[in-house]
């Protein structure tokens, strides 16, 4: 299909809308990058719509999973099942692990559907725009990332009841902790004797699946109907353009079903279709605005009323971008992450002598890969946020040293306990268990 086009060949509209009339290279249309575009055709609409249908059904279906049968299974594993159910020193049985294969198994097959029916809807010169950006090349690790989220989930999902079997000592034990820190000390030593340990994880995790999994659920359908809508005014079988919006909705309906790779995808396309071309403006009339605000005859608003570009549409595009990484950050990072990973720090150390070195493994491994996840979405949305990014990063990072330096003391302190504020904590001979 790169060979030189023949005299005969019928003239035809490019989807750029550039004619494609065969011709040489001194027509100034460059034969063979035409030829290329007009390779990919969008004649082919119902394949197209086909596959956004696939794509918007495996995010749907791999969220559903995450959100409503894995909490599901995660409670039937510590509370009900009495082979897998959940112990103070062993915690939950290996046995326990067996849904997180099948979801591991499922977020494979789905990840790779969507995958393919997103990168299905790219034009090849924006699959090379994407190599270029290296959004292709991130996939491989993007998917361990989604399934490292997926266990860590889990893992969370599991903790409150962990921890409710240890509650006795375990609460105790943060009592006398807290009641050695200043000023506030006293009232939340108070405060945790009628909230208790396991019950504050467990209001941490149910609040997590509300803000992340019900709310982010109930967003999916509301951006396919929000979609299908706008979509509608277009002939049946007409693929209509897929603007930054729908891009930028498509990435958060895949961070919500724990796709990363799926959304860096559709975050980089989005960030290339945000520049939107005015067609009520005139291409002439824009030029000599720029000339005239070089010759300083109109002032920079002036110009640019006369720009080509769309800047309604763009400013509404950056501003749902700005919501959409600033909850993410907030939502998915400090809650789902930073404050499970805090608890899980403390009750390490508050149960270090009640647990065996295969439980404290289990839980340093939970907390690495919450760690991980952590740094990688820092590290990307920091940038996106301007100075607000950077300072709730910097607060997560605090917590993230904080939650080191706990499990740290843990094996260095004599009672595993060690405060921000006092150090190394020495609980009374009572209170330490063996």
């Amino acid at each position: 299909w790169l060979e030189w086009p023949t005299a005969s060949a019928p003239a035809a509209l490019s989807p750029y809308g550039m004619s494609s009339t065969p011709g040489r290279r001194d027509n100034g249309q460059g034969a063979i990058l035409l030829r290329e575009i007009s390779a990919w055709s969008q004649d082919d609409d119902d394949n197209s719509l086909k596959l956004v249908t696939d794509l918007e059904t495996a995010i749907w279906r791999q969220a559903c999973l995450v959100w409503i049968v894995l909490p599901i299974f995660a409670f039937l594993a510590s509370v009900v099942l009495p082979f897998t159910r959940a112990k103070c020193g062993a915690g939950v049985s290996l046995c326990a692990g067996i849904p997180v294969l099948l979801l591991v198994a499922h977020h494979v097959w789905a990840e790779s559907r969507a995958w393919h029916c997103c990168k299905g809807l790219l034009a090849p010169p924006e699959w090379t725009v994407m190599r270029q950006l290296g959004a292709l090349r991130q996939r491989q690790f993007s998917v361990a990332l989604g399934i490292m989220e997926s266990v860590d989930l889990y893992t969370d999902l599991i903790f409150p009841f962990v921890a409710r079997v240890c509650d006795f000592e375990l609460t105790h034990n943060w009592r006398v902790s807290w009641a050695a820190v200043p000023i506030v000390g006293s009232f939340v030593s108070e405060s945790v004797h009628y909230v208790r340990f396991w019950g504050l994880a467990l209001f941490f995790c149910v609040l997590n699946i509300a803000l992340s999994g019900i709310l982010g659920l109930r967003e999916i359908q509301k951006e396919e109907e929000v979609r299908k809508a706008e979509w509608g005014h277009h002939a049946p079988g007409v693929m209509p353009r897929v603007s930054a919006e729908v891009f930028y909705a498509w990435a958060r309906s895949a961070t919500t079903a724990m796709m990363p790779s799926v959304t860096f995808l559709c975050e980089a396309m989005a960030d290339q279709r945000k520049w939107i071309f005015d067609k009520t403006k005139d291409s002439a009339a824009c030029t000599n605005s720029r000339k005239n605000l070089a010759l300083g005859k109109i002032d920079e608003t002036r110009q640019r009323s006369y720009e080509i570009t769309d800047f309604e549409l763009e400013e509404k595009v950056a501003s749902s971008r700005e919501v959409y990484f600033a909850r993410m950050l907030i939502i998915k990072v400090f809650l789902g992450n930073v404050l499970s990973m805090w608890l899980q720090s403390s009750f390490l150390a508050l149960t270090f002598n009640q647990t065996n070195s295969l439980m404290r493994e289990q839980v340093i491994v939970s907390m690495t890969i919450s760690g991980i996840t952590l740094l990688v979405r820092c590290y990307r949305i920091s940038g996106q946020l301007g100075t607000v990014g950077k300072v709730v990063s910097g607060l997560i990072f605090f917590f993230l040293v904080w939650t080191a330096a706990k499990v740290y003391f843990a094996y260095k302190c004599a009672d595993h306990i060690w405060n921000i504020t006092t150090g190394c904590v020495a609980l009374p001979k009572e209170a330490i268990t063996t």
